[in-house]
């Protein structure tokens, strides 16, 4: 027993002393500072801004219904080779306010080529890679010298819907042709 009590109060000496522990000195590379890899999650949001309510002048027959104001703000964690498209609708006929009843039919114009009532048509994009908001100049609104001639006086409206959405890709809607990704 004496043995067994004598190794076990050798045992807790030994476990009493410290150990000396031996570091490198920092070099230049690691002195004081580490690598911290960072990812910030969240769904991808954005702003979307159109243009404001627009005039027609009597007699206008081609007017640019963009201005350069349909614009996409603040995005916020787009992924990588993907684009936003904000894109419009229309009806291809304005409504007389004072009676609902009496219309004046346009035309919508997008790239030189007509879209028709009910489809969509990209107005403005966003590239993630770019970080570069394009708003589209080539729409515009069409009404015809013999259509204008054919209607009453008064104030007529139309809407048009604007959307937005997140796709994956990196497209250019003005010709079609793949946006080019700077590294």
């Amino acid at each position: 027993m004496k043995k067994i009590l004598s190794f076990l109060l050798t045992l807790a000496l030994l476990c009493g002393l410290g150990v000396t522990a031996f570091a490198e000195e920092d070099t230049p590379s690691t002195k004081g500072k580490q690598a911290v890899k960072a990812t910030v999650t969240g769904d991808p949001s954005w702003v979307l801004v159109i243009p404001a309510d627009q005039t027609i002048p009597y007699l206008t027959e081609e007017t640019d219904i963009v201005h350069d104001d349909c614009e996409i703000n603040n995005p916020k964690h787009i992924p990588a080779q993907s684009t936003i498209n904000a894109s419009l609708v229309h009806t291809g006929v304005f409504t007389l306010g004072a009676d609902t009843s009496k219309t004046l039919p346009f035309k919508l114009n997008a790239f030189g080529k007509e879209v028709a009532a009910g489809e969509k048509v990209i107005a403005s994009q966003y590239w993630s890679d770019t970080h570069d908001n394009q708003c589209y100049n080539e729409i515009n609104i069409v009404i015809s010298r013999s259509a204008w001639e054919g209607a009453d006086g008064g104030v007529y409206t139309t809407p048009v819907t604007y959307s937005s959405e997140l796709v994956s890709g990196i497209d250019d809607a003005a010709d079609g042709a793949p946006r080019p990704v700077e590294p």
